[in-house]
């Protein structure tokens, strides 16, 4: 996540294109990071970023060889990070409260 923040951009499902292509220019999005990182990462279980789809352009960019994920432009709000754990009981697309 702090990559996509600080480079103002954001890629989803592995690099895949698929569900960046349902974003429009003007969509928001709020992040939830269930770990530090990716690989190893310690639980983090809260939201941590929120920011609007700038334009309508997909691109890809090379991470590392053989791997080219599609992103998407974001512009990023100011924000503090949010543990899911007080809220869960609020939030109503969570349809198993005990995961």
């Amino acid at each position: 996540m702090l990559a996509g923040t600080a480079g103002g951009f954001t890629q989803a499902g592995h690099g895949k294109a698929a569900g960046l292509k349902r974003l429009n220019a003007g969509d928001w999005l709020v992040f939830y990071s269930p770990k530090t990182s990716l690989h190893g990462g310690e639980p983090l279980k809260a939201f941590t970023a929120v920011g609007r789809v700038a334009d309508d352009w997909l691109y890809r960019v090379e991470m590392a060889a053989g791997f080219v994920p599609w992103r998407r432009n974001v512009e990023f709000a100011t924000c503090i990070e949010a543990p899911i754990g007080p809220l869960i009981e609020e939030l109503s697309f969570i349809k198993d409260k005990r995961r």
